[in-house]
């Protein structure tokens, strides 16, 4: 005790000595993982979400079947050849065909990375950027997903907070955060969330790839969440909540339980914990 009690400058630090201060209180939300490689480590919105019926992509980038520039000129030279009688018919048939197993190619690779795109999972901050927005939306809570903090405690376990916010409002985001990655209950209402398979090396990987770019990729399964006490009140509330989630997480729309749809999913998936996390609320001066 004596000498841990020399180590005043690590005291001072843990203790954050004359750093500025809010002196209020706040519910922090302490989250492990029980596997590791459970959550991601996103911090913006999802790039490439699994529909229902396909791949959602979000980012504007370059589309699977836009021409490569070794394609274009192939195909170019291919064209020009044969109106000016450049080359033998069979040459140019024979252009014609490399320059499309090329293409078939990057499309391939393309999609390849849209699937693995698609197969992250979601990270504690977007599942707490959306726990926020719902809050917002429903008028429970003036801030919204750019309150959301999280840090790394010593032992690896994230923290969660809303910031800026009065007491009741940061217990409200809590104790909905929580809600959200525990154990399913009994909620009102529940959100699916679609999943692919990360695509593997090898011919497997190519066909996923090519089915990607081609929108013919499904999902490999479903799997579904509760929505919070606080936002489960209202079909409004729960709605404004799904759709902050399918722009953080990607989903669709919340289901009433009490509907023969809501009823079988709460039967099959009750209990289900699809993040594998263990959650402790504590309080926090700040």
């Amino acid at each position: 005790m004596l000498v841990r009690a020399e180590r005043r400058a690590d005291i001072a630090a843990l203790w954050r000595v004359g750093e500025p201060y809010d002196d209020a209180v706040a519910q922090v939300v302490r989250i492990r993982e029980r596997q590791p490689g459970t959550v991601g480590g996103d911090v913006a919105e999802p790039t490439v979400v699994p529909g229902q019926r396909g791949l959602d992509v979000r980012d504007g980038r370059t589309g699977p079947w836009r021409p490569h520039p070794v394609v274009a000129l192939a195909l170019l030279a291919g064209v020009l050849g044969a109106l000016l009688g450049l080359g033998p018919l069979t040459e140019g048939l024979l252009t014609l065909a490399a320059a499309m197993g090329i293409q078939l190619g990057v499309a391939s690779v393309r999609g390849r990375e849209l699937a693995r795109s698609a197969a992250r999972r979601p990270s504690i901050h977007q599942i707490g950027c959306a726990v926020a927005d719902g809050l917002q939306a429903a008028e429970l809570s003036p801030a919204g997903a750019d309150a959301v903090r999280i840090s790394i405690g010593a032992t690896g376990e994230y923290r969660c907070s809303l910031t800026g916010v009065s007491q009741a409002v940061s217990e409200r985001f809590a104790t909905a955060l929580d809600e959200v990655v525990s154990p399913m209950a009994a909620p009102r209402y529940v959100l699916p969330r679609w999943v692919v398979d990360a695509p593997v090396a090898g011919p497997s990987g190519l066909v996923t790839g090519l089915a990607a770019a081609t929108g013919l990729l499904r999902p490999a399964g479903e799997v579904w969440y509760p929505v919070p006490t606080a936002l489960g009140t209202r079909a409004d509330r729960a709605q404004g909540f799904a759709a902050a989630w399918d722009r953080w997480v990607g989903g669709g729309e919340a289901v009433y339980t009490g509907s023969p749809r809501g009823e079988g999913v709460l039967v099959t998936h009750r209990g289900s914990d699809p993040f594998a996390l263990t959650t402790v609320l504590r309080v926090h001066w700040r």
